[in-house]
């Protein structure tokens, strides 16, 4: 038998340990065979499966909570490499990489600023912790970067009214109305939303200046969930405008962030290992199980395996209905392992919206096609309704319309035919009136203009019995044939 002498047994691939008697056996050869087992269960996954998230691993935020905690439920996913990630209902907070995302990098360093602008938002506190009481209203304020020697004379700062909704709209936050001159370059301006007199130890190193007047306490401006802080020169024209969400001082600039899962092996049970080198014993340890879990992360850019496209229509009935061959699936990069569960976007107002939805890639398991396939032949396709096929019933109506009503029973129709055992009445029209009527006969028959009634033997008893026609009118009580 011929073997390849292919990459894929140069390095190693594929290889698994063969075990003799006498062996001497390392922990290299042991873990060897884990390792063939594992990368031959991703190959499985990935050639013949798919990858995607399969089940659940919904992510929304989570009632009561802070707006940076988002809660994915339990799900299942398989890996571009075909690894799979169980995850267990569990919360994740999004803070920490949405800022180092989408955070303007303004508050680094006020001496290299980011734009050309003399004066820009660099930082605000919109929800300062604890409960909201008059006496922490300086704790919400606005910073300023002055990047020129500047009078702020006439300069204007506004926040958001009502994000969100159909009366969004914007808001005086503080006007500098009461300048001295020029402010130096390189500082930095903290508007308060309270009072100065409710400020005894204002912060070093910045100038500050108080939205409420010197004997008010001031009251509570920006929004808890999300504003959006713009500044205005003394001409109208908007010089900056900054995002800001709650527990963060940071700006962040609008845009998309993207919530991964990744799977992680986390090492559990350390077991002491052999000294070396005449070490003494404990002195070193080992991890004896490994657990396969996952990680969440945020990452700044949609992952590459995540911008391919499906293939077209065209393609696929060529390979499933014509049986051309199918084209191998790109070849995932190592270092881009995670599946995509939420897009988190920031929007301008300071509003965050958290999609599940429009950039995962989805992996249907086996019974949810059977599922749909089962519900797909149920389904019977649209067409014209067949015509019925005539039949000899015990009792045949023909012609319309027909009226039947009793007590009194009235039948009418032009001509009114009905068969029955065989029972054959025609008339134009027949009313019939009764409490009750019983009549029986083989073959009963019965016509008119004239009136004529035929019997073999025909037996009427009546008192009394009456006939009118032309209409025909029968009454009777009773009336026995």
């Amino acid at each position: 038998m011929l073997a390849s002498n292919g990459s894929s047994a140069m390095n190693g691939a594929g290889q698994r340990p063969h075990y003799f008697d006498r062996q001497q056996l390392a922990a290299a050869d042991l873990n060897a065979g884990v390792d063939y087992v594992r990368e031959r269960m991703r190959r499985h996954n990935r050639f013949l499966h798919g990858w995607g998230v399969v089940a659940g691993a919904r992510v929304a935020h989570v009632p009561g909570e802070d707006i940076w905690k988002v809660r994915i439920s339990e799900g299942y996913a398989v890996t571009p490499l075909g690894d799979e990630i169980y995850l267990p209902d569990e919360t994740f907070d999004i803070r920490e990489g949405v800022e180092r995302c989408l955070g303007s990098q303004a508050a680094c360093s006020v001496l290299e600023p980011v734009s050309f602008q003399d004066v820009q938002i660099i930082g605000a506190n919109i929800n300062p912790e604890g409960r909201d009481e008059r006496a922490g209203l300086n704790e919400e304020w606005v910073d300023l970067a002055l990047n020129a020697e500047i009078d702020l004379s006439g300069y204007v700062l506004e926040h958001t009214l009502n994000p969100g909704t159909p009366k969004e709209t914007t808001e005086l936050y503080y006007r500098f109305d009461h300048e001295s001159g020029a402010l130096p370059a390189n500082t930095i301006v903290r508007v308060h939303s309270g009072s100065q007199i409710m400020h005894p130890k204002p912060e070093p190193g910045m100038f500050h200046r108080y939205v409420a007047a010197p004997i008010e306490a001031g009251r509570w401006r920006l929004n808890n969930s999300g504003d959006a802080v713009r500044i205005l020169a003394p001409s109208g024209a908007e010089l900056d405008r900054r995002t800001f969400l709650p527990g963060s001082t940071t700006p962040i600039d609008g845009g998309a962030v993207y919530l991964v899962a990744c799977p992680a092996d986390i090492g559990r049970c350390p077991t002491p290992g052999v000294p070396a080198d005449c070490l003494p014993p404990g002195s070193s340890y080992h991890y004896s199980r490994m657990q396969e879990t996952h990680r969440f992360d945020i990452v700044c850019e949609l992952p590459v395996s995540h911008r391919h496209s499906s293939p077209a229509c065209e393609a696929l009935r060529a390979i499933v209905c014509d049986g051309q061959p199918a084209a191998m699936p790109p070849a995932p990069d190592t270092g881009d392992n995670c599946v995509v569960l939420a897009t988190i976007q920031v929007l301008q107002n300071g509003r965050l919206v958290v999609n599940d939805i429009t950039d995962r890639r989805q992996l249907l398991s086996a019974t949810t096609l059977q599922q749909h396939a089962r519900c797909t032949c149920h389904q019977q396709p649209a067409g014209p309704t067949p015509t019925p096929t005539p039949v000899t019933p015990t009792q045949v109506i023909t012609e319309t319309p027909i009226l039947v009503t009793r007590d009194p029973l009235v039948i009418t129709r032009d001509p009114l035919v009905i068969t029955r055992d065989p029972l054959v009445i025609t008339r134009d029209p027949l009313v019939i009136t009764r409490d009750p009527l019983v009549i029986t006969r083989d073959p009963l028959v019965i016509t008119r203009d004239p009136l004529v009634i035929t019997r073999d033997s025909l037996v009427v008893t009546r008192d009394p019995l009456i006939f009118t026609q032309d209409p025909l009118i029968v009454t009777r009580e009773p009336l026995i044939v």
